[in-house]
């Protein structure tokens, strides 16, 4: 659960904004003991940017896969060959360590790890 001021942040509004939308019935959130708004993951969902785009997958095939999200800061970093070392690392370690051979999905991208807006980190989240 996210608060009011986390998921402000996450969707690129303002905490005002959210207190608006809760008033008028749009993204209502719930509530805790203290009267705190807590919002869930999946009420973001229609909250995000358009950019963030989603694999639709069925229940099984969320549960059979794994993810692997690599990530580099800077564009230079891709460029040199950094991300997919990362991505090849991560595989080996899936293969070795997966014996089921279930599927990986690869999600790489490249950006600042203090960016909540990262769109490969969305869609990996997306899937939980």
């Amino acid at each position: 659960m996210l608060t009011i001021s986390e998921t402000a942040a996450l969707i690129g509004v303002t905490i005002a904004t959210l207190r608006r939308w809760d008033k008028r019935g749009y993204l209502v959130p719930k509530r805790t003991l203290g009267n705190h708004r807590r919002y869930t993951w999946e009420q973001l969902a229609d909250y995000l940017p358009d950019s963030v785009e989603i694999e639709k997958l069925s229940k099984d095939e969320k549960i059979k896969c794994t993810y692997i999200y690599a990530r580099v800061s800077s564009s230079k970093q891709e460029k040199d060959g950094n991300l997919d070392r990362q991505v090849e690392r991560l595989k080996k370690y899936h293969k070795k360590h997966f014996t089921d051979e279930s599927p990986a999905k690869i999600i790489k991208e490249y950006g600042s790890s203090l960016n909540p807006m990262r769109r490969g980190l969305w869609r990996l989240l997306k899937q939980i």
